[in-house]
């Protein structure tokens, strides 16, 4: 299992970023719905397994966009992200593939990731207010022990933002695995 970007970010993705977080703020009783992990807007978004994606691109948030990859044990919706999507609806994505990168928008930037257990079917989110708390299917769940059984994964240093990318034969975009100087 892949950590969905290339390092672990600073900024804790449990908390006040993560799964079950009032969101009061936004609306009575909302509750938050992902984990999120801190990113400055181009950082890659990197599939966590194996997969089809089955949702998207499609308008999410600010301008942002959404992906839903059907994982073998899990639904991710890889969220906040920007236009210029690796994958598209329908195709199927390796672990560790670059499939986006995180999006720009007002406010904390960062990779938006919810996790749906996969048995039920429909659209992952309803309309605010009608599904309390958190608006979402009610197999969503809190990904963070997803999160940190793959922390092991992750190989670059935050901050990092001179990506080098390697393309396999079937064109799959993947982070170069070596790390150099420039990355220290």
């Amino acid at each position: 299992m892949q950590f969905p970007i290339p390092y672990i970010p600073s900024t804790s993705y449990k908390g006040g970023n993560g799964f079950g977080a009032s969101r009061e703020l936004v609306r009575h009783g909302l509750m938050h719905a992902a984990n999120d992990l801190a990113a400055p807007p181009g950082t890659p978004v990197l599939a966590m397994d194996i997969g089809v994606v089955i949702g998207g691109p499609y308008q999410f948030f600010r301008e942002t966009l959404a992906l839903e990859i059907k994982h073998p044990h899990f639904i991710a919706r890889y969220c906040e992200i920007a236009p210029n999507t690796e994958v598209r609806l329908g195709d199927s994505v390796k672990e560790g593939q670059v499939i986006a990168y995180v999006g720009d928008q007002p406010g904390q930037d960062m990779l938006h990731i919810e996790f749906f257990r996969g048995n039920r079917t429909g659209d992952l989110s309803f309309s605010p207010g009608t599904h309390p708390p958190f608006d979402r299917r009610d197999d969503v769940f809190d990904g963070a022990s997803i999160l940190d059984s793959s922390r092991n994964t992750a190989e670059h240093f935050e901050g990092v933002d001179n990506w080098r990318y390697v393309t396999d034969a079937d064109g799959r975009i993947f982070l170069d695995p070596k790390i150099d100087l420039r990355d220290i």
